[in-house]
């Protein structure tokens, strides 16, 4: 959803995330999530995928 509200944002201004909310009323808490546990998917990736 993120890069497709790109196609008509190409930012990441407050329309933006109002653009996305209307597709993900929850995209806070997904962000949150995200924020709190990104780092440890990434560690996940076998070595050279990054």
């Amino acid at each position: 959803m993120h890069e497709l509200c790109h196609r008509v944002y190409m930012n990441h201004s407050k329309r933006f995330w109002e653009k996305i909310e209307e597709f993900c009323p929850n995209y806070r808490q997904a962000r949150k999530w995200l924020k709190q546990n990104g780092n440890s998917l990434i560690a996940r990736l076998p070595q050279g995928e990054i």
